[in-house]
């Protein structure tokens, strides 16, 4: 424990401070976050104290750290706005977006095919056009009751080449105004690479619709992520695809809608673990219907996807619209569509994971690390400054570039029978650190030598 701490105290000399921090609040010069954007330089960072703020754009290497979800927001008075884009941020350059609640204010997305007017259909946050490294951590954002605001997307990540999400939440809408109302996925991923650890995703359900005039298209649920042409890597992570919907008319039967997968992948690369003892899953959506059928797939793949699922995986088929108990011979969904051939991998769970418990967000945090990964395999724990790490895993576990000239050993843990171990550590009280972003990810020594999934740590105070 001494040498870990030894280890990350050299952090203060062994790159520089940030250029400049700039602080926002209601006591603070810049009272909004997009005036400290404005005046803000890459490589700077940006320290948000608690309270609710309005709309911003990212358009350089910036971080920008707030003092939690619980304690801070962003949102939109209108309807066709994005609350949080991230944009244009350049190769070698990162962005940091950690902290904050968003809310959309979009009460549904609607579209009427035959005129009339629609409402705005924009995401939450989007992310686009970046060759630099960008992460969101701590971030929710979508529809839980009344106190969030759903949009289309709630994430919209598209022409991005290296996007992490650690320990966010992003929940789908659900809307049941009118027949003509759509839900909303939790992400869509286009053209992009994203590593998601963590996290929840959940897909908006469609609701039950009575209408007096018209039952045509329907509230569709949607899956939790609807990727094209993109490479995802999951670890440790919830996903559910909506539920189905209902439209009940006096001139038509009712018409009954399936529950969506909680992944749909069109030319996808896809790496999918669990890791040992995770109690996440990835599900597809319950079906509404009046037939004894089956649950529905919870990962679809098509047009040349492929996708590399671990043993120990958290994905399990779709439950069927009624309990056994009613209809005995419906089964749940199959785990993954395709089921078989050679764009389907199957892979001896040994994939590495890591992550700190809780978040690393101040000086002096004590701290667990977490890792999984092979049974009773050694784990090496790196870190790295933000802008020199060379974080590359080439899919969950693959062996990728580790320069050691950038990465520094901060620990070494051991895993157990069951392929878990943890270690204690504490922040030094260092100032040099505050306003950091430092990147950790971990080495597996054993038959499976392999990178873990990359995780960052934002000092905020």
């Amino acid at each position: 424990m001494k040498f870990a701490l030894l280890a990350f105290a050299l952090f203060a000399t062994a790159t520089s401070a940030p250029a400049s921090i700039l602080y926002v609040g209601p006591s603070h010069t810049f009272k909004q976050i997009q005036p400290a954007i404005n005046a803000a330089q890459p490589g700077d960072t940006i320290i948000v104290s608690p309270g609710g703020y309005g709309a911003f754009v990212l358009n350089k290497g910036v971080d920008i750290l707030g003092p939690g979800s619980n304690l801070a927001s962003v949102s939109v008075s209108t309807p066709d706005k994005t609350p949080v884009v991230i944009q244009n941020i350049a190769f070698g350059e990162h962005a940091v977006v950690s902290g904050f609640k968003v809310h959309s204010a979009n009460t549904g997305c609607q579209v009427y095919p035959f005129g009339g007017s629609s409402t705005a259909c924009v995401p939450t946050i989007k992310i686009y056009n970046c060759q630099g490294r960008i992460g969101l951590s701590d971030v929710r954002a979508g529809k839980a009751g009344s106190s969030w605001g759903g949009g289309w997307d709630v994430l919209n990540i598209s022409l991005a080449s290296q996007v992490l999400l650690i320990d966010c939440a992003f929940i789908g809408e659900s809307w049941s105004e009118s027949v003509w109302s759509f839900s909303g996925p939790a992400l869509r991923v286009e053209h992009s690479s994203v590593y998601i650890a963590f996290s929840t995703l959940i897909g908006g359900s469609g609701e039950s619709v009575s209408s007096g005039t018209l039952s045509g298209l329907g509230p569709v649920g949607q899956a939790a992520i609807i990727s094209t042409s993109s490479t995802l890597e999951v670890v440790h992570s919830d996903m559910r695809g909506g539920d189905g919907g209902k439209v009940s008319s006096p001139f038509l039967p009712d018409l009954y809608f399936s529950g969506q997968p909680a992944i749909q992948a069109v030319s996808t690369d896809m790496y999918i673990s669990g890791g040992a003892g995770t109690s996440d899953e990835i599900k597809a959506g319950k079906s509404i219907g009046l037939n004894c059928q089956d649950g529905e797939a919870s990962v679809e793949m098509a047009a040349n996807s492929i996708g590399y699922f671990y043993d120990g995986h958290n994905i399990v088929g779709g439950d069927p619209p009624f309990p056994a108990s009613f209809c005995p011979g419906a089964l749940p969904g199959p785990i993954h569509i395709p089921v078989s051939g050679p764009n389907v991998f199957d892979l001896p769970d040994h994939a590495p994971t890591l992550r700190s418990d809780p978040l690393i967000t101040s000086l002096g945090a004590q701290v667990t690390l977490k890792g999984t990964g092979e049974a009773n395999a050694a784990m090496g724990v790196f870190w790295s400054p933000a802008l020199t790490m060379p974080y590359s895993t080439q899919g969950i576990g693959g062996i990728g570039q580790l320069d050691m000239s950038s990465m520094h050993v901060l620990l070494s843990m051991q895993l157990d029978a069951a392929g878990v171990g943890q270690v204690a550590l504490t922040v030094p009280l260092s100032t040099a650190f505050i306003g950091e972003t430092i990147y950790l990810q971990a080495l597996q020594l054993g038959q499976y030598a392999g990178l873990s999934n990359p995780w960052f740590a934002t000092i905020r105070f």
